[in-house]
């Protein structure tokens, strides 16, 4: 789950909210808030006496990636390249054994 540091109070959306506590040797470390739409805050107070960090969901960055697809002997294939270069250089590698065989631009989660 990646989160964020929340900035300005509007940032904290909840609704219907269920409540978890962490707890380690008798002392909170944690409060989850997380309502019925799935929204979630987090207050962290792990630091060292800098008191509680007020958490939210950070939005999944996204990455553009190609894509190479299609079927290779009768199997569907999907494989992604972060360069053109890479996925024009396996369309040339496997030729015309794939049939049909597309490239593509795609919108990917980037990875941790």
């Amino acid at each position: 789950m990646n989160t964020k540091r929340v900035k300005k109070d509007s940032e904290i959306v909840l609704e219907r909210v269920n409540i978890a506590i962490d707890r380690k040797d008798g002392t909170i470390n944690r409060i989850t808030f997380t309502d019925v739409k799935g929204n979630i805050v987090v207050v962290d107070g792990t630091g060292w006496g800098t008191g509680f960090d007020v958490l939210v969901l950070a939005p999944v960055a996204m990455v553009k990636r190609h894509q190479v697809s299609g079927k290779l002997k009768g199997i569907a294939f999907c494989e992604t390249y972060e360069s053109e270069h890479e996925a024009l250089a396996r369309v040339t590698e496997i030729g015309v054994e794939a049939d049909p065989c597309e490239l593509k631009v795609v919108e990917v989660p980037e990875e941790a």
